[in-house]
């Protein structure tokens, strides 16, 4: 059903700040990291969908991407945004086109599959030479595709910025506040085949996350 993707993306070479509890950054279009979940409580469109989705999740039915509506899922954290998802029913002229306009300001650094993870830039470092690498690729590409589930990374910048980089980990922690991850991920089940988009802040997040843990908590 699905098409292999990752070698078209794939070039040859490839202290904690103060606050991030207010910090704004881009998510997708005008939606920003740390928006109020008030701001859309008081839209018309929006609706709670925890159920489903869970993480104070608040839904919108049609949200345009590259001339086509798609359902959004908001999540939130202490009611603040942290990540927006795109949502529709797998299509293959839909799949390329989401690749390609994630391709132009996005690069992608690894692929997830349901038990495990392929980290490009780490594999980048390690074989023998371009042939390996491509085999090793379309391997884990190929294998997840058939068992159902494969999710494409993609960090925010060309190519030439992750020069050097150990590993994604390594490459999320030292690149700009700001910068965002995009997650593609192709899933088919027994209810059908869906196509998933997220856009995220990863070092936000985690800072976010951090300064949570380090607030006084009740005595218990």
């Amino acid at each position: 059903m699905y098409k292999y993707l990752a070698l078209f993306f794939i070039t040859a070479t490839l202290a904690l700040p103060a606050s991030a509890q207010q910090q704004t950054a881009k998510l997708f279009k005008s939606y920003e990291y740390n928006q109020a979940k008030s701001e859309f409580l008081a839209k018309d469109g929006f609706y709670d969908c925890s159920t489903d989705f869970g993480r104070e999740a608040l839904c919108l039915d049609s949200v345009d991407f590259i001339g086509h509506e798609f359902g959004a899922v908001f999540y939130f954290m202490g009611d603040k945004l942290i990540s927006v998802m795109l949502a529709d029913e797998y299509e293959d002229q839909l799949y390329y086109q989401i690749a390609g306009a994630l391709a132009k300001t996005f690069t992608l650094t690894a692929m997830d599959s349901d038990t495990e993870r392929l980290d490009l830039l780490e594999l980048a470092r390690t074989v023998q030479d371009r042939a390996d690498y491509d085999a090793k690729v379309n391997a884990f590409e190929s294998l997840s595709l058939e068992r159902g589930e494969l999710t494409y990374i993609f960090i925010e910048g060309q190519a030439r910025e992750f020069e050097g980089k150990k590993n994604v980990v390594d490459a999320v922690q030292t690149l700009p506040l700001g910068t965002r991850e995009a997650d593609f991920r192709v899933v088919e089940n027994e209810e059908g085949s869906y196509m998933f988009v997220s856009f995220n802040q990863p070092r936000l997040t985690s800072i976010k996350v951090k300064q949570s843990m380090q607030q006084p908590v009740e005595d218990f």
